[in-house]
């Protein structure tokens, strides 16, 4: 049986024997064909097939008779987008909060705040103290009322049990490290607990360099410290690490002992020298 085939959208039609290249409002004529496959090339559109032995209408496509032909018209795919909404009351201040796909937005009378999000984990909308809180279990919110200000904090595994906070959060480094934090909702939001478990690695020291930028890309100051020299500890402190290294987005090895490290605003060469086991000189120099 004989079809013609108008497109929407801009696709890929296979045939039995050859595939074809349709742009937008394209006609293509078929015949002596059981199916095809469709294949959209516009973002968030799934691929489909249709049966040309006995076609059926569905939201793929549509049939309509045009003379002594049966046309087939591929319709765009119209994304549907739905809204979930709340309102929590905070004394004579309100919050609006909405969730639309991959948009989150806090609005009160004053403000209005929105974050994109691909998370794919559906979200809890609750309210703690003065602060309006949206999380899953691997992204949390929390939209200050008194201070219309946005805290994010992501990890691996984020539980809410009344005001407290655990987060986990898992490290694919030499180490395999984990860190749990625990933080309390309150007047503000205050880190209370932090703790990092580690492998426990035996000799190796020549890749010690390597694992103390890890460590400081994790912000796991206590493994860095520890693995300074008395003269290194002597001269700074570890509340000072971060300040020091600065924030570490990446690194990249030349050697066991030289590195090229990337931060938001800079890049750094970066050596280390080694007595036993220990760190016992830094010496970094921007480039």
């Amino acid at each position: 049986m004989k079809y013609l085939l108008k497109s929407c959208y801009p696709c890929i039609v296979k045939t039995n024997s050859e595939f074809c290249e349709l742009s937008t409002n394209d006609t293509l004529e078929i015949d002596n064909e059981s199916c095809l496959f469709v294949y959209p090339q516009k973002a968030n559109r799934i691929s489909f097939m249709i049966n040309l032995l006995s076609p059926v209408e569905n939201k793929f496509f549509s049939l309509l008779k045009q003379n002594e032909n049966t046309l087939i018209i591929l319709e765009d795919q119209t994304k549907i987008k739905t809204t979930k909404k709340k309102i929590l009351n905070f004394g004579d201040q309100s919050c609006e909060l909405s969730i639309s796909n991959n948009l989150i937005s806090f609005e009160t009378n004053q403000s209005k705040i929105e974050i994109e999000t691909e998370s794919k984990y559906e979200f809890i909308i609750e309210k703690i103290k003065s602060f309006a809180c949206v999380y899953n279990k691997q992204e949390f919110y929390a939209f200050s009322i008194k201070k219309s200000r946005l805290t994010q904090i992501y990890g691996d595994n984020i539980e809410l049990n009344n005001n407290i906070l655990t987060i986990e959060k898992y490290f694919d480094d030499s180490l395999n490290r984990k860190r749990t934090a625990t933080f309390k909702i309150d007047e503000d939001i205050q880190l209370e607990k932090e703790e990092f478990y580690r492998d426990t690695v035996a000799g190796q020291t020549e890749l010690l360099p390597y694992r103390i930028l890890e460590s400081i890309k994790a912000k796991d100051f206590d493994f860095v410290y520890k693995h300074l020299n008395e003269t290194l500890q002597s001269k700074i402190q570890k509340s000072q690490l971060g300040t020091f290294f600065g924030n570490i987005n990446c690194f990249l090895p030349l050697s066991t002992k030289e590195f090229i490290c990337i931060s938001n605003k800079s890049k750094s060469y970066i050596t280390f020298d080694l007595v036993d086991d220990k760190i016992c000189d830094i010496s970094m120099d921007e480039i």
